[in-house]
């Protein structure tokens, strides 16, 4: 089946600052929104207890569609303290890889020293680049990247502590963040998606879960991001590794855009807008067997990390084949 679920709208792009109308603000381990949504928006986080003087806050501009997140963790560890994003629904999640034709997901991103008066809304290049001036005086480790959570059992998909596969898709970074991989030269691959080479990594988190990662070959940043990235998925389910009981046509459940964050020594701001995702594949009712998988728990480098809504999540599935058609139609989503 193919659906087409636009969640935004090129209106949005502003080239400079623009005025937000928000819905809401949430914070640390808030959300806005149900899992049964279109849009789920949650600032998670997970790991703040390492940094008890830290905070992150997240505006949320459900109409246009867009974030603002902001965060401060001072203290300088490898860990991430949070992943905020933004989680993406559709009526064909989870789906079969073996059956996924098309995901066509795009997004605007930036990040920006302080806690700006006006939403940043400016995605050039060229801000982009005096943006990183700011981040590198604060001393900002962080990452943009889309994430996803695969299991052989279709349940496990929605939970990213019981998800056996995460794959992270990372648009850009600054302040040198380390990857699952990166350190010990996991590199198994290059991918092409759309417009861009992307190295692929394999690794295994502390869970002993696989996590795949691919990073950008170009030196630039990727700031407005619109590609299908089936052929990502094609590749991990034809090139399988080695890893015992990993699942031969795994489930692709959550789809997350956000940033991890490791440290900075001032306040950071980070923004995504006009996202969207854009899915034909066969969806859960192509269940011909749980396809393997250890279960388990486990994600990557911090990703979703304690993410609360995972039963939730679960037990919100059995909507969304009626919940998200009908939002569709209306072109409005209230969260």
């Amino acid at each position: 089946m193919k659906s087409s679920f636009v969640l935004g709208s090129s209106l949005a792009l502003f080239m400079g600052t623009a005025v937000a109308q928000y819905d809401e603000e949430v914070c640390d381990e808030q959300r806005f929104g149900e899992y049964s949504d279109p849009r789920v928006y949650f600032p998670n986080a997970w790991n703040e207890k390492k940094d008890p003087d830290g905070f992150i806050c997240m505006k949320v501009d459900n109409s246009t569609p867009a974030f603002d997140v902001t965060w401060n963790w001072s203290t300088d560890i490898n860990d991430v303290h949070s992943f905020p994003y933004v989680r993406l629904n559709d009526a064909d999640l989870p789906t079969r890889l073996s059956t996924l034709r098309e995901i066509r997901l795009s997004v605007d991103w930036t990040m920006t020293a302080g806690n700006p008066s006006t939403p940043p809304r400016n995605f050039t290049q060229a801000a982009w680049e005096e943006n990183k001036v700011g981040l590198d005086r604060e001393a900002v480790r962080a990452n943009a990247a889309w994430d996803f959570f695969l299991d052989g059992n279709k349940t496990n998909t929605y939970n990213p502590v019981e998800a056996t596969i995460e794959v992270m898709v990372w648009l850009g970074r600054v302040g040198n963040p380390y990857w699952l991989g990166r350190a010990d030269d996991k590199k198994i691959s290059e991918v092409t998606i759309g417009n861009y080479t992307f190295d692929l990594y394999h690794a295994l988190n502390f869970r002993n879960h696989s996590v795949f990662t691919a990073v950008p070959q170009s030196e630039d940043d990727i700031l407005t991001f619109d590609e299908d990235l089936q052929p990502l998925f094609k590749y991990i389910l034809d090139n399988p590794t080695n890893i015992e009981d990993f699942p031969e046509d795994p489930w692709l459940g959550i789809v997350e855009f956000g940033s991890e964050t490791w440290q900075s020594d001032g306040n950071v701001t980070f923004t995504a807008a006009n996202f969207a995702m854009q899915l034909d594949a066969d969806g859960p009712s192509n269940d011909a067997g749980n396809g393997g998988g250890n279960g388990g728990s486990g994600n990557g480098n911090g990703g979703t990390g304690n993410d609360d809504g995972s039963a939730a999540a679960i037990t919100s599935m059995s909507v969304l084949g009626f919940v998200l058609p009908a939002m569709a139609m209306l072109g409005a989503v209230w969260a």
